[in-house]
């Protein structure tokens, strides 16, 4: 008995215990490299997962940008920028072979004038939205299509040397089509690895929108001088009333955007060496609203600015410019805003100088000279009644035909702009009243697509032809433009710069000399003036059943003499009238 229970109470023996263990030491080593190959495999998919993000994130970016805005001589707070500011700005650092290339990292981007903006905004909380050891590079190219081959092939489009989107002259891209690549690179282990996309991005012109209109005012009127600061600096004044643009879109989606502003003045320095960009030393910005939608309700109210003013702080006691109260999303246009229903999107917008100071520019004119401004008086002023405007874009249903339409407008109007007042004319050599410029495209699918543009203004300017100073007054002239090109105005101003009439004529007592002022400086007779040149810009147009366009880049342009002899920066320029619209309605 004792035998058998010392038998049941045994466990396992050595051998047992051995081979057991052999066996699960064989099973483990043979899971272990399938574990640490799963383990490896997850981390590396993670890694490709972040760098898939940061370039796709980037790329969608790129694609929301509009393609290519004009500077138009106004710089916006913030600057409204477009994919080619951004990814493609200039020739200069970046850019090399056809190709400008943009690095981002978690704590730096290059280049650095364009890389700041270019690369991906950080995230809420301050942190880099691209993870420490990952690099992001975007390459943009310029591209067209090369006829004939299939697939499609495309070959570099070589910008020029001036090309800069900062310069009016140097900003306009060379091609309509953009290669864009987005290419992440990290290191796993010592193995570097890397994700790439690719994406043709073009012109709103080259894409089959199935709706799209858009109006637009650069300005009601602008006015531009120069200056010399007190080191010897030079620089430039730009003062603006008026910008207002509708935008509608409906091709995957149905869009509506609408931008207000309703002044803007701005003094900047010459870069030094003369390149570069401009440096702004400092800036007033009037009401402005910006809105999206779809969909968004219709806003209500107005949206106000008290007025302001800009000086050069090396240049005590002159005020360059000051604007008076202004409103943006001001009543004059009905139902104002942005909105889409039934996919059908509408965008309408205003802005107006109420009251008070209108627009002045005021530069560093000369009290001693008896041709120049009279010395309480702006150089420039527009006067502040009436002084608005405002664009609008309508889409309607397809069906029924009679009343389908996509349509884009633009209104500018204002009373009085002074240019030049003097001891004898107060109320300025020049003045252009009762402005009006309108221009709308409609585009309906069919050959009833239409287009209209007119504008019209009376110029009044000082004579003296009776050699009496009591006698002298104004003459004026109405002068209009037309879409159709009829209108009378580049004639007339023509003629009445070529008479070059006599502004201010003075015989004194006894041997004195005679004095005589002309409207127009004349180098050939030595006889000063109060203007260089004056000119109109016609209107250009494009219309076809599905798409309307029209164009005009500034009703008048009146170029005028320094106003300080010693200082040649501070020639004026004042220009009225900049607008332009577009309609595309190629719906089924």
């Amino acid at each position: 008995m004792l035998f058998t229970r010392l038998r049941k109470s045994d466990g396992f023996t050595l051998i047992e215990v051995m081979a057991a263990m052999a066996i699960f030491t064989a099973v483990t080593l043979g899971i272990t490299p399938l574990l640490l190959g799963s383990l490896r495999s997850a981390t590396v998919g993670r890694t490709f997962t972040v760098a898939k993000n940061v370039v796709s994130r980037a790329m969608e970016r790129a694609r929301g940008l509009p393609y290519f805005e004009s500077v138009k001589g106004i710089t916006g707070t913030p600057p409204r920028r477009d994919l080619l500011d951004l990814y493609f700005p200039n020739v200069g650092t970046g850019y090399s072979g056809g190709v400008f290339t943009t690095r981002c990292t978690s704590i730096s981007s290059t280049p650095a004038g364009s890389g700041p903006i270019a690369c991906p905004p950080p995230n809420a909380d301050g942190t880099s939205s691209i993870p420490p050891g990952y690099t992001l590079t975007i390459r943009a190219e310029f591209v067209s299509a090369i006829a004939g081959t299939n697939p499609t092939t495309f070959s570099v489009v070589t910008p020029p040397s001036t090309y800069d989107w900062t310069s009016l002259t140097g900003e306009v891209p060379p091609s309509d089509l953009v290669r864009l690549t987005a290419i992440g690179t990290w290191s796993y282990g010592r193995i570097n690895k890397s994700f790439t996309l690719q994406s043709l991005i073009a012109s709103r012109k080259l894409s089959e929108d199935e709706l799209a209109g858009n109006a637009t005012i650069n300005f009601a009127a602008q006015v531009r001088t120069g200056y010399i600061d007190a080191n010897a600096g030079q620089g430039t004044f730009r003062g603006a009333v008026g910008r207002s643009i509708s935008d509608i879109e409906e091709s995957a989606f149905a869009a509506a955007d609408q931008e207000v502003r309703a002044a803007h003045l701005f003094l900047t320095e010459d870069p030094t060496g003369g390149t570069g960009a401009e440096d702004i030393i400092t800036e007033f910005t009037g009401a402005q609203v910006s809105l999206h939608a779809a969909p968004n309700d219709l806003p209500t109210g107005q949206v106000n600015a008290s007025g302001g003013s800009v000086v050069h702080p090396l240049l005590p006691g002159v005020t360059f410019g000051r604007v008076g109260t202004t409103h943006a999303n001001h009543p004059m246009v009905p139902s104002r805003g942005v909105q889409v229903v039934n996919e059908l999107p509408t965008a309408r917008g205003s802005f107006r100088i109420d009251s008070g100071v209108g627009l002045e520019l005021d530069n560093q004119k000369s009290f001693s000279d008896p041709l120049l401004v009279y010395p309480f008086a702006p150089v420039i002023d527009l006067e502040s009644t009436g002084a608005e405007g405002g664009t609008a874009v309508t889409s309607t249903p397809v069906s029924p035909a009679a009343s389908r339409k996509v349509e884009a407008t633009a209104h500018i109007e204002f009373d009085d702009l002074h240019l030049y007042p003097t001891v004898f004319a107060p109320g300025g050599v020049v003045r252009v009243t009762d402005f009006v410029a309108d221009i709308r495209c409609t585009s309906t699918g069919s050959a009833t697509s239409s287009i209209a543009g007119t504008w019209s203004a009376t110029i009044m300017y000082w004579t003296d032809n009776t050699s009496t100073f009591a006698s002298s007054d104004y003459q004026s002239i109405t002068v209009a433009g037309n879409i159709d090109g009829s209108g009378n105005a580049e004639a007339d101003l023509d003629a009445i710069q070529s008479a070059n009439p006599t502004v201010w004529f003075f015989n004194p007592p006894g041997p004195g000399p005679v004095e005589e002022y002309r409207l127009f400086s004349d180098p050939s007779t030595g006889l000063p003036g109060y203007l260089t040149d004056w000119s109109t810009t016609p209107f250009e147009t494009t219309l076809t059943p599905g798409h309307t366009e029209v164009t005009l880049g500034s009703a008048l342009t009146i170029e005028g003499i320094p106003t300080d002899p010693a200082r040649p920066p501070t020639s004026t320029v004042t220009q009225v009238g900049s607008m332009s619209c577009e309609s595309v309605d190629e719906r089924g």
